[in-house]
């Protein structure tokens, strides 16, 4: 098992080198500070409540492709460059962190393995019900968005919950669109 892990994360870094892997992780890259502009990147369902968002298609496809290190790469370069293009800068690191995590999630989750339904339902359990409906409404709370972490919490179960399904299906016809 140990040694299973070593070769992993060796493999992993190793894409750090590869020349064709530093222009997809460019690539994908922009496509994720692309998905923050108010005008391409989102599918709204209803507005300003259900909203998905692409940009977790971007490192999960880094992260089945390259490795859960370049998809973190992908995902604190693409925060940092989405944020300074369309929103003035305005920067809140625990965004960061959330993003972080998810390009491990990914990474460790689909890289050198078929983006089978059994493989990515988990993985996006884990992305939807703990990333986003744990870790959002605190740094909503954190950044003064909201009287009680609790409340925001309360307010993100539904929008999870019904966004579980449509990110599932999103990310898996993406996935075995690109793997062919």
């Amino acid at each position: 098992m140990i040694k299973h892990c070593k070769q992993f994360w060796a493999a992993s870094f190793a894409e750090l080198k590869n020349v064709r892997s530093l222009p997809l992780a460019s690539l994908l890259t922009a496509i994720y500070a692309v998905t923050y502009s108010p005008f391409a990147g989102n599918i709204i369902i209803i507005p300003k409540l259900i909203v998905i968002r692409l940009g977790f298609v971007a490192v999960a496809v880094a992260g089945m492709l390259c490795g859960p290190v370049f998809a973190m790469l992908v995902a604190v370069l693409g925060d940092f460059i989405g944020t300074i293009l369309f929103y003035g800068g305005s920067f809140f690191f625990g965004y960061t962190v959330s993003w972080v995590l998810m390009g491990l999630l990914f990474g460790c989750f689909l890289y050198k393995n078929k983006a089978t339904l059994a493989r990515i339902i988990p993985c996006m359990i884990i992305y939807q019900l703990a990333l986003n409906l744990l870790l959002t409404p605190l740094w909503k709370f954190y950044m003064g968005m909201g009287p009680s972490y609790r409340i925001l919490l309360l307010e993100s179960i539904p929008r999870n919950l019904l966004l579980l399904p449509a990110n599932t299906i999103l990310l898996l016809v993406v996935t075995r669109t690109v793997m062919g």
